[in-house]
């Protein structure tokens, strides 16, 4: 099945279809409770989330010992969580070393439909969510990890949920960098669970230090540092734009402007969307209000940044990003649909925020991991990103895995997780 790269990851998948499961402790999944992984100084829990104080205690605590990006805050996680349907509740897995939380996550149970039409059950990590998706969503931005002790805790915390899965479980890990795949698949294996590539992406981004060091900082700094068509495609739309009267860029100064300004954006998307044929949108009864209690809880302090650029009084485009440790993530954006395909109304917002990010001593501008349009021609580094689902392997597989496994690390051929990563060589399209 063909995957457009704007598609939702899983929109195309067969299990896209999902509803609410019934609570944790039925068959194949195991009761709630503790279990040792892989580093067995670190002990795992998974239950349902009981309150929101309490995990907010040790969620403030843990994110200072940890390097988690935005969609690890607590702003995000508590927005999230106050946003979710009723009638669900998210499960908390708690990864503890010496009495200490060392890991925080938070998994969403889906009941999916495969093919023939048996459900399964998926466990989702909270940024591989649909209902609320970042859009960057990493494993990185997954699990709430102290630094001392990082990949232990993604270890155990892998390791552990796929210990517990059914025969009709799978455990989805979003957006699997180079850095995490090592340690997610030799957790995995431990147990002889299969990984299977449900779809790969690219997340890119800005490296505003290389920048700097290559052109200087502001507009002409990173401009000097573009390709030449993208340069000059940059320079052609700032002049058509300004045509329609000067060209403005600016941030929402108080919660009041940027809810204004994001009204601007719902606008300014719905109206492209029509106008392209696709009517359907990402603002929708659950979504929208997420996004305006974020903004209302975060723009204040700096962590949500609305930015509206306009050619006179016309909107060319509103970007709502999010700020965390000296680092900018595009989150949402609206841009005006012009009838002249000379000018880019999305390159020449991002590349005046990006500026912007410049000029404020930032460190990076991220894009979100779906790369269309005008992002990949501005940005100077790239990862790429898989999205894995791990299931458990029928007896005979697992043997047969497991005497091929030891048979290529006898004759040097593989290290330790090269068999289960043999495994995951299947892209649904």
């Amino acid at each position: 099945m063909h995957m457009n790269p704007g598609m939702d990851p899983m929109a195309s998948s067969p299990y896209a279809r999902e509803t609410a499961l019934p609570e944790i402790g039925g068959p194949g999944m195991g009761e709630p409770g503790m279990g040792l992984a892989q580093d067995r100084s670190i002990k795992v829990a998974l239950a349902p989330l009981r309150g929101i104080d309490a995990l907010a205690r040790d969620w403030n605590d843990l994110e200072v010992r940890a390097d988690g990006s935005v969609f690890l805050s607590w702003l995000w996680v508590a927005t999230w969580l106050k946003h979710w349907p009723a009638g669900e509740r998210p499960h908390v897995l708690t990864a503890r070393r010496d009495g200490q939380v060392v890991g925080l996550a938070l998994l969403c149970p889906r009941l999916a439909w495969g093919f023939p039409a048996i459900p399964k059950r998926r466990w989702v990590l909270q940024g591989a969510d649909q209902r609320f998706p970042n859009h960057s969503a990493a494993l990185a931005d997954a699990i709430l990890a102290d630094r001392r002790c990082a990949n232990a805790v993604l270890a155990a915390c892998v390791g552990w949920l796929c210990g517990q899965l059914g025969p009709r479980d799978e455990l989805l890990l979003a957006g699997v960098g180079a850095d995490a795949e090592p340690t997610a698949l030799g957790a995995a294996a431990v147990h002889g669970s299969r990984a299977v590539i449900r779809w790969a992406a690219q997340a890119h981004w800005v490296d505003l230090d290389r920048v700097r060091r290559r052109g200087g900082d502001g507009l002409a700094g990173f401009l000097a540092g573009l390709g030449p068509n993208t340069r000059s495609s940059v320079r052609r739309s700032l002049r058509l734009y300004e045509r329609h009267g000067p060209l403005s860029y600016r941030v929402a100064g108080s919660v009041e402007e940027g809810l204004e300004d994001f009204r601007t954006l719902e606008v300014l998307r719905r109206a492209a969307s029509m106008v392209r044929g696709h009517p359907a949108d990402f603002f929708n009864q659950r979504r929208a209000p997420f996004l305006r209690a974020l903004i209302a809880d975060g723009l204040d302090s700096g962590a949500v940044r609305l930015c509206r650029v306009s050619a006179g009084n016309r909107p060319v485009g509103v970007l709502c990003n999010l700020v965390h440790r000296n680092r900018t993530v595009t989150f949402q954006s609206g841009f005006a649909f012009e009838d002249d395909n000379r000018c880019k109304p999305g390159l020449v917002s991002h590349t005046l925020a990006i500026a912007d990010a410049l000029d404020r001593g930032e460190d990076r501008y991220a894009f979100p991991a779906l790369p269309s349009g005008s992002r990949p021609r501005l940005s100077n580094a790239v990862q790429p990103l898989r999205w894995i689902a791990l299931q458990p392997q029928p007896f005979g597989q697992r043997v047969e895995t497991a005497v091929q496994r030891a048979r290529a690390q006898a004759a040097g051929v593989c290290g330790p997780s090269d068999g289960l990563r043999d495994e995951a060589v299947r892209i649904q399209r």
